[in-house]
This record gives C-alpha cells, sequence and structure tokens, in this order.
C-alpha cells in the first residue's frame, strides 16, 4: 500500500499546468518505506527533456533528482507522466524508459497532460511485475494508492 497526501496530488496537478504548451510531463512521487508500505512525502521534478509524443530524463539529471535518497533516507515510490489524449496504458517507450524495471515499480499516466486535473481513479496505475508493466484495474486503484488528508482546517470566524 502506498500513502499520498491529498496536497502533494494537487500540487503535481498545479505544476504540471507548465509549460504550457503540449509536452508530456513527469515527475516522481519520493518518500519513505514502512515495511511493505510506502508514504509519499516528496514531489520531485526532473530536468527532463520534455517533448510532444515522449520526455527523457538523461541519467545525470536522474542522478541529481535522487541525490536526496541516502541523506534523507527516502525510495522513489512512484514515477508519474502525461500522455496528450485520453489514452492512459503504457506505450513501449514508457515500457523501457521507466525510471524502474524492478518488480513492484508504480507508474502512473496522467490523460490529456492533466489539463483537466484528473483524480487517482481516471489515471492508468501500472505497476511492474517479474516480466512486464501491467495495468491495474481502476476499481482496485485504492488498494494500490491510498489518498489521504494533507491538510485539515477546522478554524472557524469568529
Amino acid at each position: 500500500m502506498i500513502i499520498l497526501p491529498d496536497t502533494l496530488w494537487s500540487r503535481l496537478l498545479d505544476e504540471f499546468r507548465w509549460p504550457r504548451k503540449s509536452v508530456e510531463r513527469v515527475a516522481y512521487f519520493d518518500g519513505v518505506s514502512a515495511g511493505t508500505d510506502a508514504i509519499i512525502t516528496t514531489l520531485t521534478f526532473p530536468n527532463a527533456q520534455l517533448e510532444k509524443s515522449h520526455f527523457r530524463v538523461p541519467p545525470e539529471a536522474m542522478s541529481e533528482c535522487g541525490a536526496h535518497f541516502r541523506k534523507f533516507g527516502m525510495v522513489r515510490v512512484a514515477q508519474v507522466h502525461t500522455h496528450p489524449g485520453d489514452w492512459v496504458d503504457h506505450s513501449p517507450y514508457d515500457n523501457q524508459m521507466a525510471y524502474s524495471q524492478h518488480r513492484g515499480a508504480i507508474s502512473i499516466v496522467l490523460p490529456k497532460h492533466a489539463r483537466k486535473r484528473p483524480q487517482l481513479k481516471d489515471c492508468g496505475l501500472h505497476i511492474r511485475s517479474v516480466s512486464s508493466w501491467e495495468r491495474i484495474p481502476p476499481e482496485k486503484a485504492d488498494d494500490v494508492i491510498h489518498q489521504i488528508p494533507g491538510l485539515l482546517d477546522f478554524r472557524r470566524k469568529r
């Protein structure tokens, strides 16, 4: 199970508004491991090359956006990227160029470059098996990634 504060999801969608041109965008959810579970604490944007039909994170950019792992005892929990239309499956390029090929790696694909602020259930949630990437059915997404409140405000006007 992965725990995702809704404030980080919202911030991801805010950040994916830029650049305004129609290119794929990429980010990573980083956090801490808690046994077989993970808690997302940090949203990381690599210095990626953003193109119309794909993105590329050069090795030096991948190294740069993972430098905080050892210092803070963190791990990469998931990759998030956009597609231009409604299709949220993995392309062969996505399969090959994902941040990890290790079993259990998570990749989330957002439709329409996230412009319509999709909910997690509207996205393609993919998990790496031993030999391939497999899409999790939308109704099972909450079994893999559970969103929790990132901010609760009970203040009242006086």
